[in-house]
């Protein structure tokens, strides 16, 4: 009797934490679910980007801008299509990357450039700044200026981040070059307008591959290291900690910068401060942060990780991106582009 008394109390009291403690209490409440989860009927072409808008598709003749209110345009183009950039307006690149075409969210046409050098990359904040390459093979920063002037510098190296900062009225570059069989990459802060350069610093045997910049700090990824620079470019700390990077996220809220490996994540915080090293069960390439917590994804699936993994997508399509936008998430796949509510604690 009293042996089974005590299985009796002991059973209750598991069963009043999970019912009542977990549930009634909400311990579990932080997990993140997708809901009202349907197929968005929009004309998918070969390449899709999300925005903070809509919905941009593109094939080599065709571009599609469907809003996330529901609203759409169908813009045919006479040339070929080499790659489109979406920031606040959208930008065509055709004519064998010679040429630039500038269309507002509404598909009218506001600028169009053509240029001798051919268009490696698209970067925008307050002005367009182009990489480019010319014939000769010099490497060249061009800056479309807002009353139409263009503005070429040549860079003595090969561009790997060009990375424009409104906020502060400077862009980041890093290049690299050779030098007597050992490879220095520079990194450069320079004023947007007038192209002065603030400082400069330089990284022997290492290529940085990401630039990303707060109030405080400027973080720099190279092929080797993860670097806090001071905003005079002088060098706080690094971490080495890790093989080969596949995203980065840096909350600038929390002050804290997640890495991430295939099966690894690393927490750190802005003063070099380890706060976590999670090995991970299987291999994800891409990390993004919803209200604080932490998602990973592969190409068959979405997690959320708390104390453990908590899987909120998976289907039998390839998944190709994911977008969170006003509380939805926007999941496109090779077949298909749903839009699901997300809810906390249901």
């Amino acid at each position: 009797m009293i042996i089974a008394l005590i299985i009796l109390i002991v059973l209750g009291l598991v069963g009043y934490y999970f019912i009542i403690e977990k549930d009634i209490l909400g311990l579990e409440k932080d997990k993140t679910e997708i809901v009202e989860v349907e197929s968005l009927n929009i004309n998918k072409l070969e390449e899709q980007i999300f925005s903070k808008e809509g919905i941009v598709s593109y094939n080599n003749k065709t571009v599609n801008f469907n809003s996330y209110e529901g609203k759409s345009w169908n813009l045919e183009w006479t040339e070929i299509i080499d790659k489109v950039y979406v920031y606040d307006y959208i930008y065509i690149l055709s004519k064998d990357r010679k040429k630039l075409t500038e269309v507002d969210l509404k598909g009218n046409i506001i600028s169009s450039n053509e240029f001798e050098e051919e268009i490696l990359d698209v970067k925008k904040e307050e002005i367009v700044f182009l990489i480019a390459r010319s014939e000769d093979e010099s490497n060249i920063i061009i800056k479309i200026l807002n009353n139409g002037e263009i503005i070429k510098n040549i860079i003595d190296g090969n561009i790997v981040v060009l990375s424009p900062k409104n906020e502060i009225d400077s862009y980041f570059i890093s290049y690299f070059n050779f030098n007597e069989g050992a490879i220095n990459s520079t990194i450069q802060q320079r004023l947007i307008e007038d192209d002065i350069k603030l400082w400069e610093n330089t990284l022997v045997n290492e290529i940085a591959v990401e630039a990303f910049k707060t109030s405080s700090r400027t973080f720099i990824l190279t092929d080797k290291n993860f670097y806090a620079f001071n905003t005079d470019g002088i060098i706080l700390w690094k971490y080495s900690n890790f093989e080969t990077i596949k995203d980065i996220e840096i909350d600038k809220e929390n002050g804290k910068i997640y890495l991430l490996e295939s099966n690894r994540l690393h927490s750190l915080e802005f003063d070099s401060t380890v706060l976590n090293i999670v090995d991970l069960d299987q291999n994800y390439n891409e990390l993004k942060t919803y209200n604080d917590n932490i998602l990973l994804s592969n190409n068959t699936k979405i997690d959320e990780l708390k104390e453990e993994m908590h899987n909120i997508w998976e289907n039998d399509e390839i998944l190709v991106d994911y977008h969170i936008n006003n509380g939805y998430i926007y999941i496109e796949t090779d077949y298909n582009t749903y839009k699901g509510k997300l809810i906390t604690g249901r």
